[in-house]
């Protein structure tokens, strides 16, 4: 995967978040799901459950958003870089390439 790509798999998604949970990085993610527009504030990754659900913490509202599966995401970016990932980079995710 290099940074010029815009298009990511799903499961590559899966690992940066893993990544973020793993390594306790400051990194929040902005994402829109499929049919929706983009959520408007960047969310921190809290943890992940059962492999699958992940918690977010949206820290300028106050709540969290509980999302059961990555691929219910169609869109992404970071507000910082994980390598080879860029910040405020808009990403599209796939099913498979």
């Amino acid at each position: 995967m290099e940074a010029a790509e815009t298009v990511i798999s799903v499961d590559d998604l899966k690992r940066v978040v893993s990544l973020i949970v793993e390594r306790k990085l400051r990194t929040s993610i902005r994402f829109r799901t499929v049919g929706q527009l983009w959520y408007p504030n960047f969310l921190r990754v809290v943890k992940i459950e059962d492999g699958k659900r992940i918690l977010f913490h949206d820290e300028k509202r106050k709540f969290f958003i509980s999302l059961r599966d990555l691929s219910a995401i169609s869109q992404f970016e970071l507000d910082s870089r994980i390598d080879p990932l860029e910040a405020n980079f808009h990403y599209q995710v796939a099913d498979t390439f």
